[in-house]
């Protein structure tokens, strides 16, 4: 028997239709690898037709629910889980539809966003980047994001070239990497596409940016202001922003919008294969995004820094809220992955 199994775990409700419909179903016992399954087949099928079958784990109690009307046959299967529906003969016709569901916000948390549904969100959060990273060298001659760099300037004061804000520096990039292993290492624990933990990974940039608007506002506290004695907590909570949007980026599966470094996208652009390919041509995705990338971050960067010319630096981080909170709001309508069969 020819048999095609999902790849998926499948939510409670999937409907197999097959049309035309199927003879009366019996349940029989199948051997082998698969002695946890208990199969539906077709005892005596329509002439022309090939039995399909749906396998389910025989510790559920509940059995399918089949209906026959003059079209197709209906199995209602419920809680089927990973590798549980098998279909033999697949080239006779049958179908797979998901049977519509009511809405619960539990099942809207616990999709998996699709990867290409996340690349307006990971562009605007490239867009945000460009500009705070503007305004934070011009504030603390340092990096929030750019570790390449900071690493670099650590380097250069260990051995006295040049004179470095050391605690500047030491605090972003510790505050970059603690923050980027913690989240990196919850992103797995909880699935790294998950929609809730991308909106929880989300909330904490943007609170981070919010305490920090706050501290550096007109009214803040004068410690925490820029040139004040605890001015290195500001930088603190833009480095621990970073470093967790980073992670939520790189764990994407969407390698070409990385959200903070640029050099590697430079040359992944530069160097592709596909780089002359027409603008709609499907091999030239990863191209296409890695163009959108560069122009929001440098984009990002001309509109930092011209805010941190005429206005306030505290001005800027507002604009970098409201552009994470439009990022937020992507993540809350972005499509989620469908299910997919290999053979």
């Amino acid at each position: 028997m020819t048999r095609r199994r999902s790849s998926v775990t499948y939510p409670t409700g999937l409907v197999v239709v097959s049309s035309p419909p199927l003879a009366t179903l019996e349940p029989v016992r199948s051997g082998g690898s698969d002695d946890d399954l208990t199969v539906l087949t077709a005892s005596s099928p329509p002439p022309g037709t090939a039995p399909l079958a749906v396998a389910y784990p025989t510790d559920k109690s509940d059995l399918p629910r089949v209906s026959t009307t003059t079209s197709a046959t209906c199995i209602t299967v419920g809680g089927l889980s990973k590798e549980a529906l098998s279909l033999s003969h697949a080239e006779a016709g049958g179908m797979v539809q998901k049977h519509p569901q009511p809405f619960t916000w539990s099942r809207w948390a616990g999709e998996s966003v699709a990867t290409q549904a996340l690349v307006p969100a990971l562009i605007t959060q490239a867009l945000a980047t460009g500009i705070l990273d503007a305004t934070t060298y011009a504030d603390f001659s340092t990096f929030a994001s750019n570790q390449t760099g900071n690493a670099i300037l650590l380097t250069l004061s260990a051995v006295g070239t040049i004179e470095v804000r050391l605690l500047l520096t030491g605090v972003s990039f510790a505050g970059f990497l603690g923050c980027a292993f913690l989240f990196g290492h919850i992103g797995h624990w909880v699935g790294v596409r998950r929609r809730a933990w991308l909106l929880c990974s989300t909330f904490f940039q943007t609170m981070c940016l919010v305490i920090s608007a706050i501290l550096v506002s007109p009214a803040g506290p004068r410690a925490t202001a820029l040139g004040g004695q605890h001015e290195w907590f500001i930088l603190f909570l833009f480095a621990a922003m970073s470093g967790s949007q980073v992670a939520m980026a790189r764990q994407s599966s969407c390698q070409e919008l990385p959200t903070a470094p640029m050099t590697s996208t430079f040359v992944d652009f530069v160097a592709d294969q596909y780089l002359f390919a027409a603008w709609g041509d499907p091999k030239a995705t990863p191209r296409n995004r890695r163009i959108a990338y560069v122009i929001s971050m440098i984009g990002g960067s001309f509109i930092g820094a011209c805010l941190h010319r005429y206005s306030s630096s505290w001005v800027v981080v507002v604009v970098t809220v409201v552009i994470k909170l439009g990022a937020m709001s992507l993540l809350l309508f972005a499509r989620p992955d469908e299910p997919e069969f290999a053979e």
